[in-house]
């Protein structure tokens, strides 16, 4: 039986996004519609075939020693989630942190066009090698830098787009210095430093003190992992997923990465390091977030989460039955 044309494939898939609601805008459609997601997942369409690579699911492309996931394509509804978040125009400099497969930053350089540029960073070796090999391949003019992505890349900046695929715990101040201001910051977003959820990703517009939440939607990624002796525990990986995840959750820290997800919920909320309440996912859709990199900045009221480089301030709008959301 003949397998189906990638082109009808990529139809398929963004009709699929679009019932979801996760694909609204024609312009990010238009990306998803234009760029093959096979020619970054080789492997993955070779060994399960092209209906595989454009199912709505995150595609692990490298595991580590034992087995965990270390890198993948994250899933396609939260991409185009992220993408629409970012608001990518023409002629547009991004910079995205976490290189992957390559297929990300093939879409950001079919946002951005010939007038633009997409500088990508990863830290991994081999797999910044194999994203470089397949844009090059599919003739996407992207520079893939091999380095830690939490140092941004000055060289190119400042940016007036940044993307980070992979979760953190923190905003270095680099990618706020090297933001054009009024430029977007989009993110996932963890509010716990022990565990990998909650987290939601977040849109930050850069201000002249600070950064203040535009969008925050639901997902959840693998930990942006640190460059060796950095000072602080190595990130370990999480499956992507969309509003709410599946299965085995990939690896979480420790012995939790192996237990499922029900058990996994009561065992973070029972323990005493998650630093914010799982109640307000049901009220994601109400919470602003505002970064500072100064004392003087800090707003009077909301959850205060003190970071390495950064002060994250999380607080929720009041609901008014009578006059709405304020």
């Amino acid at each position: 039986m003949a397998e189906a044309d990638p082109a009808v494939l990529r139809q398929r898939l963004a009709a699929r996004l679009r019932r979801a609601g996760t694909l609204t805008d024609s312009f990010v459609e238009r990306a998803f519609l234009s760029v093959p997601r096979e020619l970054f997942v080789a492997a993955v369409a070779a060994r399960q075939g092209l209906e595989a690579v454009y199912r709505d699911d995150a595609l692990v492309i490298k595991r580590d020693a034992l087995g965990r996931p270390a890198s993948s394509s994250s899933q396609p509804s939260i991409m185009a989630a992220m993408l629409e978040q970012l608001e990518v125009r023409p002629g547009q400099r991004v910079l995205e942190v976490g290189a992957g497969s390559g297929y990300n930053a093939a879409l950001l350089s079919s946002l951005v066009g010939p007038g633009g540029r997409v500088v990508s960073v990863e830290l991994d070796e081999e797999v910044a090698r194999a994203a470089r090999a397949a844009l090059a391949r599919g003739g996407y003019p992207v520079q893939v830098a091999t380095a830690d992505g939490r140092q941004g890349w000055a060289g190119a900046a400042p940016f007036d787009r940044i993307i980070v695929t992979a979760s953190t715990d923190d905003i270095p101040r680099a990618w706020f210095e090297q933001l054009a201001v009024d430029g977007r910051l989009v993110l996932p977003l963890r509010f716990s430093r022990r565990w990998f959820l909650p987290q939601a990703v977040v849109a930050l517009r850069r201000t002249a003190l600070g950064l203040e939440s535009v969008a925050v939607v639901p997902g959840a990624f693998m930990v942006l992992r640190r460059s060796p002796g950095d000072g602080r525990p190595r990130g370990t990986a999480a499956r992507v997923t969309g509003s709410r995840p599946s299965g085995l959750v990939g690896t979480a820290i420790g012995a939790l990465g192996r237990v499922w997800w029900p058990l996994q919920q009561l065992l973070l909320l029972l323990h005493q390091g998650l630093t914010a309440p799982l109640a307000w996912l049901p009220r994601l859709g109400d919470l602003r977030v505002m970064v500072t990199f100064a004392e003087y900045q800090e707003p009077r009221a909301g959850i205060r989460l003190r970071r390495d480089e950064a002060t994250i301030f999380l607080h929720w709008r009041r609901r008014d039955r009578s006059q709405g959301t304020r």
